[in-house]
């Protein structure tokens, strides 16, 4: 018998580019954060933060 339980890895991010900006996201089951698109190349940050309940908070 094979068991296909995953853990959850779902935590609050922030991601603070170039200018300022900050985007607050929370991860997927997986752990995974959207991706970010622009036009060039920049500095980015990003602050893992604690982690959320049942995927949001």
């Amino acid at each position: 018998m094979t068991s296909t339980m995953r853990t959850q890895c779902v935590g609050r991010f922030v991601i603070i580019r170039a200018d300022g900006a900050k985007i607050h996201g929370v991860t997927d089951a997986m752990g995974n954060i959207d991706l970010q698109k622009g036009l060039g190349p920049e500095t980015l940050s990003l602050d893992i933060l604690d982690e959320a309940e049942g995927g949001m908070s």
